[in-house]
């Protein structure tokens, strides 16, 4: 049976990611990684806590056969692009580059619909600059997801999605051609995507 490794783990997508990963037969031992323990145990779960900034002292977490990198910051939540930049392309640059080293197989990550290396948003930019540099490392497999607006139930209050969402779950239907790509999308359908695809 598989390894999975899940970043992210009590994040929206995350948190769906390793629901999935518990219950699927494939997986004999999922690592939960993130900067807090869990607060549920399971028999096949490991929970780890590691210091982001001293990732290169824990290379030993990332060894496994699929990793699920489900981390993601705002601009807003970092306070500054410098701070965006660092939780967005060092981060999982960097784990990526150590669970490369690791041996890992299979990639898969969260991004952004219109993710790009030359976009005009820094936002989107960082992104794509992400996925690039991600896509140079000899995995054998690398997947990026791109989703749109996420619907779901958050640990954290966003009182602004109060009212958003039932709006662009309304307006999801009306997107179509060049448009579908920027419908909304319950995180449960990502994960079950993200799954899906390791096989």
């Amino acid at each position: 049976m598989k390894t999975a490794i899940v970043l992210g783990a009590t994040g929206l997508i995350g948190a769906e990611v390793l629901k999935l990963l518990l219950k699927n037969p494939a997986y004999g031992k999922v690592v939960a990684i993130g900067r807090r323990p869990l607060e549920f145990k399971h028999a096949k779960l490991e929970s780890r806590v590691l210091d982001f900034e001293r990732l290169e002292d824990h290379a030993d977490a990332f060894v496994g056969d699929d990793l699920f990198y489900c981390v993601g910051s705002t601009m807003k939540k970092s306070g500054s692009r410098e701070a965006f930049r660092h939780v967005d392309f060092d981060y999982p640059v960097e784990v990526a580059r150590l669970a490369s080293r690791q041996g890992l197989k299979q990639w898969f990550m969260v991004t952004s619909v219109g993710a790009s290396t030359t976009s005009s948003s820094f936002y989107l930019r960082t992104k794509g600059e992400s996925e690039a540099a991600i896509e140079k490392l000899p995995f054998q497999t690398t997947q990026f997801f791109r989703p749109s607006m996420l619907l779901g139930r958050r640990q954290e209050f966003r009182p602004l999605e109060v009212v958003v969402h039932p709006l662009a779950a309304l307006a999801g239907p009306l997107m179509v051609g060049p448009l579908r790509k920027f419908r909304p999308i319950q995180a449960a359908e990502v994960a079950r995507q993200m799954v899906e695809a390791a096989g």
